[in-house]
């Protein structure tokens, strides 16, 4: 009934319109920059991920340390190791030997030299 036929020329004409030409170029721009923005998410979200990997991987180790840390600090020998280095405790009939750096030695002579009768004599002087 209603037959229309286009010729070959037709299509071109459409094809070659400056409002199809316009059409699709952005169509394939906005394609171009969706794809390339969803590229752009992905690196970035890569690189988060191995990140948040190396994070995991850093927790997991240093949870190991402290589980180790806390069975030691939990046992008998590592109570009473932590108590004489923390708290200067010592076992029964065990005998401390206290070593005085050299620095210290001099400090306290320093101290003393500066005694009561000299600061005396030095205020004196000094008037």
């Amino acid at each position: 009934m209603f037959q229309h036929r286009h010729s070959p020329g037709d299509f071109k004409k459409i094809i070659s319109s400056p409002f199809v030409i316009l059409l699709l170029s952005g169509l394939v721009f906005f394609a171009a920059y969706g794809t390339f923005n969803i590229f752009l998410k992905r690196r970035g979200l890569e690189d988060n991920l191995e990140s948040l990997n190396a994070k995991i991987r850093h927790l997991e180790t240093e949870n190991i340390f402290n589980l180790k840390k806390i069975d030691y600090l939990t046992s008998e020998s590592g109570i009473e190791k932590e108590a004489k280095a923390r708290l200067n405790l010592k076992s029964p009939g065990e005998n401390v030997v206290v070593v005085i750096p050299p620095e210290k030695i001099q400090q306290n002579n320093d101290d003393s030299d500066n005694s009561f009768l000299k600061k005396l004599k030095s205020f004196f002087q000094n008037l």
